[in-house]
């Protein structure tokens, strides 16, 4: 996650969005410590996957900190009451109707513990990010750009793999991909459709796989 305009802000503080660049959603926070800090606080419980909002940590975890940015909204002196001005932002950016906040702002709440209303909100959001969703062709090319470079952890490869082995495919899926391996379709196959068909009448009509195989000159299957 890219702090923009380090130099400029990062020993002031004031009001900070954390923004997920591939679609515009962000989370809005006030800080009386300098913006370096509360940066580095920020980054640090991200990728150690303890921080206490679950919906950008979640959001974090599927796309990865190559596609967030922390910005400075509003340097303010920190003796001064912070909470209505994050409580504005909030509002006017949408951070909570449909961004990462949890609240409405305001409340300098001093923990990470969540009531069952807020773990529901979060549910919430993360099930319409997750799913509901619709991506433009744009948004969708930001996020692919996002994910050059980005390394999968073990576990993460570990639950690919695991999710391919589950996969069960449809019977329509199934005959394409029988139909795909007969005679001439597989270049590996040693006899054509013809053969084939005639092998299954014979076998219909009685003979043993062994005298048709013998007169056909095909293998045996085993």
């Amino acid at each position: 996650m890219k702090f923009i305009n380090e130099d400029e802000h990062k020993y002031l503080s004031g009001i900070y969005k954390i923004e997920q660049i591939s679609t515009g959603l962000i989370y809005v926070g006030k800080t009386k410590m300098k913006f370096i800090k509360r940066y580095w606080h920020h980054t640090w419980k991200l990728k150690n996957n303890s921080h206490c909002n679950q919906h950008l940590q979640n959001t974090w975890n599927k796309y990865g900190e190559n596609d967030f940015q922390f910005h400075v909204l509003q340097t303010v002196d920190p003796n001064s009451d912070m909470n209505e001005i994050e409580t504005n932002y909030i509002n006017e950016l949408g951070a909570y109707l449909n961004g990462f906040n949890m609240t409405t702002g305001g409340e300098g709440k001093s923990n990470c513990k969540m009531s069952d209303s807020t773990k529901k909100i979060i549910g919430e959001k993360n099930r319409i990010n997750n799913i509901g969703r619709k991506l433009s062709d744009e948004t969708k090319a930001k996020m692919s750009k996002a994910r050059i470079g980005r390394k999968l952890s073990p576990q993460h490869k570990e639950k690919l793999l695991q999710s391919r082995m589950n996969k069960r495919h449809s019977p329509e899926s199934r005959l394409k991909m029988r139909q795909s391996h007969l005679g001439s379709k597989n270049k590996s196959s040693k006899i054509n459709e013809a053969e084939a068909h005639e092998i299954k009448v014979r076998l219909i009509n009685g003979e043993k796989m062994s005298e048709v195989s013998k007169s056909m000159r095909v293998p045996t299957p085993c």
